[in-house]
C-alpha cells in the first residue's frame, strides 16, 4: 500500500490510498473467511463448508466487508506516523 497526505490551508488534510493487487487479494481472503463462519451451504454444517464452495456461492457479495477489512488495517497501521490525528 503506497499513502500520500496533503494538508490544505483550511486545517483539512486529504490521504491518498493506493493498493496493490495483493493487498486487494488479501482483504476478499479475511472477508471470505469471515463469511464462511456465517454462510449456510446444503450439505455442511454451518462454517464447515470447503473454501471453494463458499467462494463460488457468495462471489463478489463480500467486497463491501473486503474495503472495510482493507481501510480499517490500512488507518490502524498508518494513524500513528501520521503528522496529523484525527479527531474522535
Amino acid at each position: 500500500m503506497e499513502y500520500k497526505v496533503t494538508i490544505n490551508d483550511d486545517a483539512t488534510a486529504k490521504l491518498d490510498l493506493t493498493y496493490s493487487p495483493e493487498d486487494i487479494e488479501e482483504a476478499f481472503k479475511k472477508a471470505y473467511i469471515r463469511a464462511a463462519q456465517k454462510v449456510k451451504i446444503n450439505g455442511f454444517r454451518q462454517g464447515k463448508a470447503p473454501m471453494e464452495m463458499v467462494v463460488k456461492m457468495l462471489g463478489d457479495s463480500v467486497s463491501d466487508d473486503a474495503v472495510t477489512i482493507l481501510l480499517t488495517a490500512s488507518i490502524n497501521g498508518l494513524y500513528p506516523s501520521l503528522s496529523f490525528k484525527a479527531y474522535k
